[in-house]
């Protein structure tokens, strides 16, 4: 009997499915329209359901195969596509990198530019041209099969390739990489390193302002797709990335909350994570967990650092002024003031003799 009722069923069906060929009148439109949803809706669940019965090998119906024979018949269309007996490999052909020696520069509103170093030399060793409001992130001699890995505030990463970016010359003001990535202009740039080998035994440090720090392995930064910021470290709704560095796998890291106190661990006391990943606390037993800056040194450097506040004073220290802590520990002071005129840091970098510092103040001057 269930048989017999499946079969009554599918001719019902397709008894009903001559409806299509009637033009609807006035009287009867809305209702003709409700059958073809509902038409529609069982045609797809009989689909599914025959798929699914003759994927586990069961015997289909005689009357099913009459009754799509039928509707073969009787809605019969040409077929669009041609069945070859070969099948043609499309290889997208792309044009070969000319390897070249180049200038480039990228600054904080993400304006990029590559310059011949002939263009580049003839200015002698002027810096390029850009807005008032913004300021330079980095200028270095490249070679157009690099890649620059940028870091924006907003915990994403840039996978630029020199070869694509826009060649001008020299002292010309640059242009926005939207010609290479989609990037909303709140997004500014932080840091950005130059990388000529993924493979080397390198991880990225990233640490934003509420105190979550990441460590990275840098082959994990290879991508195909940059035509978008990438993910780099999860943070919070009104987080901010304050210092990004690289470490070589026997470096110290000096962490620095916004009142001038900090301490320096060694690089494996901060877990390494994957791409996207939140990271972990910075700064603990502190009298902030904001924090202002961070320090990257490596295997026996000497440089000196200079830390800035936001009320405009300096101070100029060595990172072997502190001892490498094994964890978290207690803050010393790196910047000291008075405590009736408290200094916020704003930011930390390492600084070399007769290197030219830029300041860019809240107000567009520098």
């Amino acid at each position: 009997r269930p048989r017999d009722y499946k079969s009554r069923a599918l001719a019902n069906w397709a008894k009903e499915a001559k409806l299509l060929k009637m033009q609807p009148s006035r009287s009867n439109a809305s209702e003709t329209a409700a059958n073809l949803v509902i038409y529609f809706f069982v045609a797809n669940e009989g689909i599914s359901i025959l798929e699914n019965w003759g994927a586990m090998g069961l015997p289909l119906p005689q009357k099913l195969y009459e009754v799509l024979e039928q509707i073969k018949k009787d809605y019969a269309t040409p077929r669009l596509t041609e069945i070859q007996d070969e099948i043609t490999n499309f290889v997208v052909e792309r044009k070969p990198i000319i390897k070249e020696d180049v200038q480039i520069s990228i600054t904080k509103d993400g304006y990029i530019k590559r310059s011949s170093l002939k263009s580049y030399n003839s200015s002698e060793g002027a810096y390029p041209k850009y807005k008032n409001t913004d300021m330079l992130v980095g200028i270095t001699e490249a070679n157009t099969a690099d890649v620059l890995l940028a870091f924006t505030n907003k915990g994403n990463y840039l996978y630029l390739p020199v070869f694509e970016f826009p060649e001008m010359k020299w002292k010309d003001e640059g242009s926005h990489l939207n010609s290479i990535i989609t990037m909303n202009g709140d997004e500014k740039i932080v840091k950005a390193f130059l990388i000529k080998d993924f493979e080397v035994d390198v991880h990225i440090i990233v640490c934003s302002h509420f105190g979550q720090i990441s460590r990275i392995k840098l082959n994990k930064f290879v991508t195909q797709k940059y035509n978008r910021p990438l993910k780099c470290m999860k943070i919070s709704n009104g987080d901010y990335i304050v210092g990004v560095g690289y470490t070589d796998g026997d470096s110290t890291i000096t962490i620095s909350n916004d009142l001038g106190k900090g301490y320096k661990i060694h690089e494996n006391a901060i877990p390494s994570v994957s791409l996207g990943a939140k990271g972990v606390i910075a700064l603990k037993n502190s009298e902030s967990d904001n924090v202002g800056g961070i320090i990257t040194t490596l295997h026996n450097q000497k440089d000196n650092y200079v830390i800035f506040s936001k009320e405009g004073a300096y101070r100029i220290f060595h990172t072997n002024q502190l001892e490498v802590a094994k964890k978290c520990s207690r803050c010393y002071d790196l910047f000291k003031f008075y405590k009736t005129e408290p200094h916020r840091v704003s930011s930390i970098f390492k600084i070399k003799d007769k290197d030219d510092v830029n300041i860019l103040y809240s107000n567009g001057n520098s």
